[in-house]
């Protein structure tokens, strides 16, 4: 299925949180352009993915959600695709619990990197992926 990947709009919201139950997308985030959507043939959003540079100054998908009936489609690869060319920094890391074998298998398919373990988080261990980046940015540190 081709898809468009677009920065979510105000209009997108209400779709989006009927998308996600964890309701993870606010009216916040998508006005600062941290909300990214992959649309069907309607331009409605069928995946998000919440991208910033929080986790250590490094590009940071903090959520990547797609639809149920759309899964296996491609729309998590190409929404990862996507934000790995809007990288500003060096690296791209990304989790997912250690029972989501079907993202461990999207993203090893990318050419993610397991980066590590993380227990605690919640009731499953968190697995952290990492991927160079195609413009290899030079890291800047905010000390």
């Amino acid at each position: 299925m081709p898809a468009r990947v677009r920065l979510a709009a105000p209009a997108d919201l209400a779709a989006l949180k009927a998308l996600d139950d964890f309701h993870n997308v606010t009216e916040a985030l998508i006005a600062a352009g941290e909300i990214f959507v992959a649309t069907g043939p309607d331009d409605q959003p069928l995946a998000y993915a919440y991208f910033n540079y929080t986790f250590f100054w490094k590009g940071w998908v903090a959520a990547l959600l797609v639809h149920p009936q759309h899964r296996r489609s491609g729309l998590g690869s190409t929404l990862l695709q996507v934000l790995e060319t809007q990288c500003r920094a060096p690296k791209i890391f990304i989790s997912t619990s250690l029972c989501n074998t079907p993202m461990q298998a999207c993203l090893g398919k990318n050419g993610y990197k397991l980066a590590g373990l993380i227990e605690n988080l919640g009731p499953q261990a968190e697995l952290i992926y990492f991927k160079p980046t195609p413009k290899q940015a030079v890291e800047i540190h905010k000390w």
